[in-house]
C-alpha cells in the first residue's frame, strides 16, 4: 500500500511532464497528448477526447502506435529477459 502512495503520483507526474514535452514539440494541445499516451483503452480515450472537444483522430493514432509498439517489442523483450535469467541461474 505504501509503495502505491509513492508510485501513482510519480507516474502521474511523469506522464504529465512527458505529455507536455511532446505537446510542445508537436505543437498540439497538452490534454490531447495526455489522452494520446495514457495507458488505457483506445476506445475510452478517443471518446473522452471527442467529448472534451479534442482531436480524436490524433488520440486514436497515437494509441494505435502505442499498442503496435507494445505488441512488436513484447516477444523480443521476453526472449532477452529469459536469456538473462538463464545466464544468471547458470552462474550460481
Amino acid at each position: 500500500m505504501q509503495s502505491a502512495v509513492v508510485t501513482v503520483p510519480f507516474a502521474i507526474l511523469v506522464l504529465g511532464l512527458l505529455s507536455a514535452g511532446r505537446a510542445y514539440l508537436l505543437a498540439l494541445p497538452v490534454p490531447t497528448m495526455v489522452l494520446a499516451f495514457v495507458p488505457a483503452g483506445m476506445g475510452g480515450m478517443v471518446l473522452t477526447g471527442k467529448v472534451l472537444g479534442l482531436d480524436a483522430p490524433v488520440i486514436a493514432g497515437f494509441q494505435m502506435v502505442r499498442i503496435l509498439v507494445v505488441i512488436l517489442f513484447c516477444v523480443p523483450c521476453y526472449r532477452l529477459f529469459d536469456r538473462t535469467i538463464a545466464r544468471v541461474a547458470a552462474r550460481g
